[in-house]
């Protein structure tokens, strides 16, 4: 459905807009960060996404998880009458544990071969 599409782009704002943040803070120069950078970046960049994508993605796995029909504002209000605003984000200990070192690889090898390619053509 068309809520389905859209679920990721808050996820996506967070993902990138927290690596460019940290990246511009940490670098020297932001267009050619150092692997070191890129890691601690791309690991903030993972923190980021999931801080803003795990509400949604809670929605949406209960919203799939249901025998039967449910929207997705009734099933946030079943969210919070059961735990709160902190509902929303239980299980994020894990999540944040495998967000961070995962992204941060995912960041540094996307500048390591960005560089080669941009030294090449």
């Amino acid at each position: 459905t068309s809520r389905a599409s859209v679920a990721p782009v808050p996820g996506s704002m967070g993902w990138f807009g927290a690596y460019e943040v940290v990246k511009l803070a940490l670098a020297e120069d932001p267009a050619k960060p150092d692997v070191a950078t890129s890691l601690i970046a791309g690991g903030f960049g993972g923190l980021g996404m999931w801080c803003t994508a795990l509400p949604m993605d809670v929605i949406k796995t209960r919203i799939q998880a249901s025998e039967q029909p449910v929207g997705w504002v009734a099933t946030a209000r079943a969210v919070v009458a059961e735990g709160g605003i902190a509902g929303f984000f239980r299980g994020a200990g894990p999540v944040m544990l495998r967000a961070f070192p995962c992204n941060a690889a995912c960041f540094a090898c996307k500048e390591v071969v960005q560089a080669q390619l941009d030294r090449r053509f």
